[in-house]
């Protein structure tokens, strides 16, 4: 029995601090996609930028019409996706029943 709740703490210490991570970086995802602005992106070169910033004008009108469809409609998007799939992956959940089942018959 000892040996059963050692493994166990072990594997479910690391599986839980995996869950919380995994759990952290969609919802960080989703911030940084609310709260998106060009101002906030880096270019390594400036002609880069002046390039990409005229094609976003010339595609969405403005640039501000394009942090407004990324802030609004690309993060519903990302959101519905990420709501459709589980919010823990089942090879992980797996992982951690494993120990359970090979300590317990």
């Amino acid at each position: 029995t000892l040996l059963f709740v050692n493994v166990y703490l072990v594997v479910g210490f690391f599986l839980w601090r995996f869950c919380v991570s995994h759990v952290r970086d969609r919802q960080t995802l989703l911030y940084q996609l609310r709260t998106f602005t060009l101002d906030k992106t880096e270019c390594k070169y400036e002609y880069d930028r002046i390039f990409v910033e005229s094609q976003i004008r010339e595609w969405f009108g403005s640039l501000g019409a394009f942090e407004r469809e990324v802030q609004t409609e690309v993060a519903e998007l990302v959101e519905q996706q990420l709501a459709a799939k589980e919010a823990m992956p089942w090879s992980m959940i797996f992982v951690g029943a494993l120990s359970h089942v090979f300590f317990t018959t």
